[in-house]
């Protein structure tokens, strides 16, 4: 699903954003630009330097749909 984050992900934010994929055993992935990192990774996540307004995909293997619903309910993205 493609995103943009409308709030920076450091320290706190990265952390909320790491316990929620951890909730799920699917495979959770973060592209931006050219850079994928593990998004159950915090150093991963912090690494791609996510801004507001960053263009994000955030990949869910194998798909679950409400893993798409909740990440929603997060307030860090809005649907591109």
């Amino acid at each position: 699903m493609k995103v943009i984050c409308t709030a920076p992900l450091f320290a706190d934010n990265a952390g909320k954003v790491v316990r929620f994929f951890e909730k799920y055993e699917e495979n959770v992935y973060v592209k931006k630009g050219g850079h994928t990192a593990n998004g159950k990774s915090l150093l991963g996540l912090i690494a791609l330097s996510i801004y507001p307004d960053s263009e994000l995909e955030i990949m869910c293997e194998p798909h679950n749909p409400s893993f798409y619903q909740e990440l929603m309910n997060l307030n860090f993205f809005s649907v591109r």
